[in-house]
Formats: C-alpha cells, structure tokens, sequence
C-alpha cells in the first residue's frame, strides 16, 4: 500500500511538470505570436471620412491624383464643379475609406468606393451629356464605356450589385510605406463585411495594377488608351507615357473569402 501511493505520488509530480513544460510552452508561442503581429501594426488609422473632412480629401485628391491620375492627366483635366460634385457623391454613398495618421490626426491617403448597379453606365452616359466642358463630356463618356467594357453582370448573372474600388491615392510621401495596400485590403473587408459578392476596381496606371495582382485580383481585360476612340472615331488621349498605356479591369471574388488581417487601427 505505502509503495502504491508512492507511485501515485510520483505520477501526480511528473504530470505537474509535464503540466506547467506544456503551459510555459503554450505562453512562449502565444508572446511570440503577439510579438509577430506588434511587429506589423502600423502608425495608421482607417476609417470612414467625417463631412468636415470632405474639403481636405478634396484638397488631396487635386494635388495628389489629379496632376497624376494618366486618364485625366492625358486628357489635360483638373477639377472642376462637375468632378467636384461627383466625388462628393461618391463620399455620401459612406463606403469610402481615409487613412490618417494615429498620432497627428493628418490625412494621408483616401479610397473612394461606390456600388455598382447595372445601369449605372446610362447614368454616366446621360451625365456626360450634361457638360458643356468638352474633356469632361469625353472623360465621362469613357466612364461609361469602362463601366460597361467588362460586362460583369452578364458573366454574373445572379449579380445585382458590385463593390467598386473607384481611385485609392496617396500624399506623395507616405507612398513608399505600403499605405495603399493596406487601404485597398480595408476596402476589401468593407466589402465582405457588407456581404457583397465581387469586387471591381479598374487599375489606370501600372503601379496600381501591380498592387492589385499582389493582392490575387484576376485581370478580366485591358483597354489601351491609344485604341479607345470616342464617337466621332477620334482618339482623346494625347501624350500616351509608358508603362501608362491602358486601363486594366481587375476582379475579385469575396463569396468564400475571409477578410484581410487588422494591422491597422479602426475608428468607429
């Protein structure tokens, strides 16, 4: 009897140590695990933009993305009240996305979104009959024409509506940070967690196009700005500069998708 709980005593101590081994190694993987994701946590808030913020992205838009944006640039547009008016639009429809900087506050970047329905190329088109600016009537009749080239709601026929990634720009120096990856993935997840099922977004220049293929968006067509001619059969881009030759459509599909990893911090 005195050596039976002797043994008994012997495996309760070791499975104490096979205890507390078992919980100091579950803790250190856990720390490290933590570590590892400190590590990729950025200096960034993503959120929602706040009405008083619109002048500001309107500010940022025109000095960051309109002296650079190839379709515009190449069509020798700046904004006007009819670009004004339209991204305005954009921001109301609220699945629009700001980065800002975590401690000063400063806007840094911005990704417009809009929902898709499929005559939403009429409207461009209608609305491109309204200018009487001429590159704005051309700029919005090749709207239209992106709008409609891919012809997803025919390919996705139970498709009522899609989740379009319009522009996503950057302060010139908070480019090489990766910001824009981080805001298109928020994108993405804003997406998802509105239970949208395809996300467009249409790359105008190759830098973009390149992010986004990092990301595993399809490519469903390009369209070269020297092919694309207007009604009359004329050409409206001048000064085609490479490697910005082309609109590239790209396609993501988020039925079975999870989202992307925070690595960011939200606002409510």
């Amino acid at each position: 009897m005195v050596q039976f709980h002797k043994i008994k005593s012997l495996i309760n101590h070791r499975n104490f140590h096979i205890s507390r081994y078992n919980f100091i190694h579950k803790s250190h993987v856990n720390l490290q695990h933590n570590l590892i994701k400190c590590r990729k946590k950025t200096p960034y808030v993503i959120c929602k933009p706040k009405l008083e913020e619109y002048p500001k992205i309107l500010e940022v838009m025109e000095r960051s993305y309109f002296r650079e944006e190839p379709s515009l640039k190449f069509l020798g547009i700046t904004m006007n009240s009819a670009m004004e008016k339209r991204i305005v639009d954009r921001l109301n429809e609220g699945n629009s996305l700001v980065a800002k900087c975590k401690y000063t506050g400063k806007l840094l970047g911005v990704a417009m979104n809009q929902t898709v329905k499929p005559w939403n190329h009429r409207i461009l088109e209608n609305l491109a009959r309204e200018q009487t600016c001429p590159k704005t009537r051309e700029l919005f009749l090749f709207y239209s024409y992106l709008q409609e080239a891919p012809k997803l709601f025919q390919k996705y026929h139970c498709l009522f509506e899609i989740f379009e990634i319009t522009n996503v720009f950057l302060e010139k120096n908070e480019r090489r940070y990766k910001l824009g990856i981080l805001l298109t993935k928020e994108c993405v997840n804003l997406a998802i967690r509105n239970r949208f099922k395809l996300v467009r977004c249409d790359a105008t220049n190759f830098v973009f196009s390149q992010l986004l293929e990092k990301l595993k968006f399809n490519l469903v067509t390009n369209i070269p700005y020297e092919d694309y001619v207007n009604e009359n059969g004329v050409n409206i881009f001048e000064n085609v500069e490479v490697p910005n030759v082309g609109v590239r459509v790209f396609t993501l599909d988020i039925r079975n998708m999870k989202e992307y990893s925070h690595y960011v911090l939200r606002e409510a």
